[in-house]
């Protein structure tokens, strides 16, 4: 009524099943302004348009899809990220507590003044070397990646996925980063660079995880005081050694051999000091599984 209107022809935007809008025509001038060809043509038009609006849905669809699988196979082992790719409907924003995960922080030691008058092009190359090292080595062992924080990486395990031994994948990620750090200070060395050395910490507990971020740029994340014990731990390890907790060490005593460690608060009014152990090797007679 508002415009008049004394005919219209109308035809849906069909895909198979899909309605995906309608075109729509009208004249105020004339009760008979269309004729059957004009509605056949409309419709020819309208399946043009649908096939053209399908085409640019599954284009944006693809587009979303490389970008989550982007992300998933830089975070996750490929097995955890292809099984989230085969099960879209798990990957979403959102969070959900778990009762058991294990953290592994490290970070290397006196890397400010260490690279303050190296050019940032070495620094940065001398990052990356480590980082290639050391992201293998927590895949391998069924580990998360949760973020790089400058020269410190945060590493899950028993999450997103449970894992029984996720206590003893994390300390192997842990002596087995140590000896790639050995390894790659002899090539350092060689080039005439500086050395890094690495502290690790492992704590296990309680958290929350989930994904955060928007849809299309999302990212998996742990959060919880266990995390913040882990990198407590870490900053009180000493170059080249691996700190774990309490709870990490009364799930793998067996096959460790570690020295007894306290890690001192730096803030005595809110925190109390933490008992740990620096593990030292692996017992003779015992192998990791």
């Amino acid at each position: 009524m508002f415009y008049e209107v004394q005919s219209a022809v109308y035809a849906p935007l069909l895909w198979e099943d899909q309605a995906l809008g309608v075109i729509y025509l009208h004249n105020h001038e004339t009760a008979h302004a269309f004729s059957l060809s004009d509605l056949e043509l409309l419709r020819a038009l309208a399946n043009q348009a649908a096939l053209f609006v399908k085409n640019q849905e599954l284009q944006e669809a693809l587009r979303r899809e490389a970008t989550i699988r982007s992300n998933l196979l830089r975070q996750f082992p490929p097995r955890v990220a292809e099984h989230f790719l085969k099960q879209r409907g798990s990957i979403q924003l959102g969070g959900e507590r778990v009762e058991r995960a294990t953290i592994l922080v490290s970070d290397i030691r006196g890397f400010t003044k260490l690279t303050e008058k190296m050019a940032p092009n070495d620094v940065v190359q001398m990052l990356n070397e480590m980082y290639g090292k050391f992201i293998p080595i927590v895949f391998k062992n069924d580990g998360t990646v949760d973020k790089y924080i400058g020269d410190a990486i945060l590493a899950v395990f028993g999450s997103p996925e449970p894992d029984d031994r996720q206590e003893e994948k994390a300390v192997r990620t842990a002596l087995e980063m140590q000896q790639a750090m050995r390894e790659l200070r002899e090539v350092w060395v060689h080039r005439g660079l500086p050395v890094f050395e690495i502290g690790i910490g492992i704590n296990a507990g309680e958290a929350l995880h989930g994904f955060v971020g928007t849809p299309e740029r999302m990212e998996y994340t742990i959060i919880g005081d266990s995390v913040n014990r882990a990198a407590r731990y870490c900053d009180g390890a000493s170059a080249g050694e691996v700190v774990i907790s309490q709870r990490v060490y009364e799930q793998i005593y067996r096959w460790v051999e570690v020295v007894p460690k306290t890690i001192s608060t730096k803030h005595p009014d809110t925190e109390t000091d933490l008992s740990g152990y620096v593990v030292t090797g692996i017992q003779p007679k015992m192998k990791l599984r």
